[in-house]
């Protein structure tokens, strides 16, 4: 699950490193908001991981609010984000060449997130009237998995649409990465072995 939460965590990286690879294909404007919409997203990143230690920092006075503060200031970042990347897809294209599938994909992969984040911050608030059972902190857990993972996906699905239908002749964009996620997937398997 961790693993999940960290590809998950590290989308923005991979997405900035999926956006060099394609860097002449892309026209300067566009390119130029989907880098900084990229560094938001790492900034949304960053702001997750340190929300999830911050109790670990200081001690319990004004914990709460500085939890609540670093959670709305991810959440506005990840929202700039994802904004400026659907700005720069459709930004410099016919309206033909618009890649709609990808904007579409990332966009419900960035909802999910938000919901299942919403969600899961309700249930581990219901289960947590029991701190016995241990469910609250599974129900968090899972939760943060499943929503660090979406929001990821979503942001490396938005940028990979900024690329996507340009560059005439170029392989398209969309194309290379299922290739790459189908190779990554059989090197890992190659690598895990069969199963038992």
């Amino acid at each position: 699950m961790r693993l999940l939460e960290l590809l998950g965590l590290l989308g923005p990286v991979a997405a900035l490193g999926l956006l060099v690879m394609w860097w002449r294909r892309i026209p300067a404007r566009p390119r130029a908001l989907a880098v900084v919409g990229l560094m938001l997203a790492l900034a949304a990143s960053a702001l997750a991981v340190v929300g999830g230690r911050l109790i670990w920092l200081g001690g319990s006075d004004g914990v709460e609010e500085r939890l609540e503060a670093v959670t709305a200031w991810r959440w506005a970042a990840l929202a700039c984000a994802v904004l400026l990347l659907s700005v720069a897809n459709l930004v410099g294209r016919e309206p033909a060449s618009r890649s709609w599938g990808w904007l579409a994909g990332g966009w419900s992969l960035v909802i999910a997130g938000a919901v299942v984040a919403g969600l899961g911050g309700l249930l581990t608030d219901a289960l947590s009237e029991d701190p016995e059972s241990g469910l609250a902190t599974v129900a968090q857990i899972t939760s943060d998995t499943v929503q660090f993972a979406a929001l990821g996906l979503g942001v490396v699905a938005l940028a990979v649409g900024v690329a996507a239908r340009r560059g005439g002749d170029a392989p398209d964009a969309g194309a290379q990465v299922v290739d790459l996620a189908g190779r990554a997937w059989r090197a890992y398997s190659a690598y895990r072995g069969p199963r038992r």
